[in-house]
């Protein structure tokens, strides 16, 4: 059987996915050699392809991929398998000498901030995609930097997928060339060094007292997935760093859009009252006029009022639009202001969140 490469489905709440166990066991990966550029003997994994329940799949594996050319390498190499409720995610550390002996995901409390408790690493109450990311080379829960090289190795698979039952030392095999008309020869190899397993059943082990812990809290009144949750919930009192990050994004968004709408109406007042001096400089222009005019009088009565009336309708219209600008002005300060309070506050949140907002 071959492992598929890990590509998470769809899924839904968080609580919807725990990791309920951990298991050690053996898989086999695959991966091929062949002569390059200047004679350069060059090795390569195969993506989607490199893992593999057994060595037997493995062997299959490198029946459909061969070339002229190529040698390939099957090695068996210890594993665990994390399980959810659905899914369940292979990880294995190949090319080293002890496995998962420098990954610390185990020693992690929780964190108080102004901002709400959080808790990283592998913890009872993970989600099954919480913990796979936990042994990540780049989660900060290793003891050491992780070389490129030394990266775990990741698969998806069924929930109810077992390690294949063997026996004795781990195989390393290599292939060899009977033609073209025939199956690949395989021979024992001596790559395969004496591995120390201790550090991958060590990690089950942690995993199964932590869920111990879990059902002896609740006392034996709640399913296993009901445990872990209160035990996150209760004994903790900590949101998964994951969930605290999305909840805190929220934050931050909610922060960014309240600024970036505070300055929209900012601006809208600062248009206001562009549109009301421009109106005013207008209306002024026209009393000036019609000031002007009443100055050389009419030639009727009926002239002359028409004449004042202008100026006292243009009077009393420059008088309105002087208040419309002293409400406007009033109302563009309070939105400046108001634009000013959310910049600062998304500015706190940058602050104790540590990620600018977009």
């Amino acid at each position: 059987m071959k492992i598929p490469e890990l590509v998470w489905p769809d899924s839904g709440g968080y609580d919807d996915g725990l990791l309920l166990s951990i298991d050690a066991g053996v898989v086999a990966y695959l991966y091929r050699g062949r002569n390059a550029w200047h004679s350069t003997w060059v090795r390569h994994w195969f993506r989607n392809t490199h893992l593999f329940r057994d060595v037997t799949s493995a062997r299959a594996g490198a029946e459909q991929l061969r070339e002229r050319g190529n040698v390939f390498y099957v090695r068996e190499v210890p594993a665990l398998i994390l399980r959810g409720s659905h899914d369940a995610v292979v990880l294995c550390e190949p090319g080293v000498d002890a496995p998962f002996a420098g990954f610390r995901g185990f020693n992690t409390t929780p964190v108080d901030t102004v901002e709400g408790r959080w808790i990283d690493g592998v913890f009872p109450g993970i989600s099954l995609r919480d913990a796979v990311e936990a042994f990540t080379e780049h989660s900060g829960n290793w003891a050491d930097a992780r070389a490129r090289d030394e990266r775990v190795l990741t698969g998806i698979v069924s929930s109810d997928f077992s390690f294949a039952t063997r026996h004795g030392r781990l195989q390393s095999l290599t292939s060899f060339a009977r033609g073209s008309e025939n199956h690949l020869g395989w021979s024992p190899d001596d790559a395969q060094t004496s591995v120390d397993w201790s550090a991958t059943r060590s990690i089950a082990g942690q995993w199964q007292n932590l869920t111990k812990l879990a059902m002896d809290a609740a006392q034996g009144r709640f399913s296993l997935t009901e445990s872990l949750i209160k035990y996150r919930d209760v004994t903790l009192t900590a949101l998964p760093r994951s969930q605290w990050d999305f909840k805190n994004n929220l934050i931050k968004i909610s922060a960014w859009q309240t600024t970036q709408s505070r300055l929209d109406e900012w601006h809208d007042a600062n248009d206001r009252c562009d549109q009301i001096e421009t109106a005013i400089h207008e209306a002024e222009s026209i009393w000036a006029a019609a000031k002007q005019a009443r100055l050389r009088p009419a030639d009727t009565s009926a002239g002359m009022r028409a004449q004042r009336e202008r100026v006292e309708n243009v009077e009393e219209a420059v008088r309105r639009l002087h208040h419309d600008l002293d409400v406007a002005r009033s109302v563009e300060a309070d939105r400046r202001r108001a634009y000013l309070a959310a910049e600062e506050e998304q500015r706190r949140l940058e602050r104790a969140f540590g990620d600018a907002i977009p």
